[in-house]
């Protein structure tokens, strides 16, 4: 596997992610028993991250993100372990609304300053404003596959596979997963999962939601870095 930047520990960000599909095919099996609409909810906190605010970010049972005030993109995230890692959003491209949302992990609280965090921040934040992409950049250089490389990796790695099936999971690929299939592997977060997993089942229910979620949890079990 590949260490990378998309989630933290880096040598078991896929294994994380990996977990969490397991989790979310878990809720499906759960549905009936719980209104999960009610945990949705996201927390929007504006503050200027310093050592003291940071200090008193405290986890809640879902990770959330509180946001710098002094840096557009900038945030810190906390997780509900209490670790909180510093991170940078930006639009890759031309930065229109449809283009793909990405987020950079710049380091674990702790191990970098919210100063020293702000300003490679605002040096990822310069390099989308000339056209480049930081995350794309990194994973390239590691030689992380990006989710459309994965996949075809994982299709070639059985070619007995029913044609209705391998139909079928690239119908889920792009109509469900489109928006990522340029993106390196560890650059798709947990986050990113739980937020697509809840969109897909509220708009195609939750069977639909299952199926996209067993196919991505096949892909990234298939070695192919």
């Amino acid at each position: 596997m590949v260490a990378g930047g998309g989630l933290e520990s880096a040598p078991n960000s896929f294994f994380v992610l990996t977990v969490v599909l397991h989790i979310s095919a878990f809720r499906v099996r759960l549905h009936r028993m719980e209104n999960l609409s009610s945990a949705k909810r996201v927390a929007r906190v504006k503050l200027t991250l310093t050592r003291r605010s940071v200090d008193a970010l405290k986890p809640e049972d879902k990770s959330w993100i509180a946001w710098d005030d002094r840096l557009t993109g900038f945030g810190c995230r906390v997780q509900p372990s209490g670790t909180k890692s510093f991170i940078v959003n930006y639009r890759a491209g031309d930065g229109g609304r449809k283009a793909p949302n990405k987020r950079v992990v710049i380091g674990r609280y702790g191990r970098v300053g919210p100063d020293e965090a702000r300003r490679k921040a605002r040096d990822m934040l310069g390099q989308v404003a000339r056209g480049e992409d930081p995350a794309g950049e990194r994973a390239e250089a590691r030689g992380v596959p990006t989710l459309a490389e994965a996949f075809e990796t994982y299709i070639k790695a059985n070619p007995n596979r029913a044609d209705n099936t391998v139909k079928l999971y690239r119908q889920i690929l792009q109509g469900k997963l489109g928006d990522w299939v340029k993106r390196p592997l560890d650059a798709i977060t947990r986050q990113d999962v739980e937020d697509r997993f809840n969109r897909i089942t509220e708009r195609h229910g939750w069977a639909t939601g299952n199926q996209a979620m067993s196919m991505l949890r096949s892909v990234y079990r298939r070695p192919c870095v």
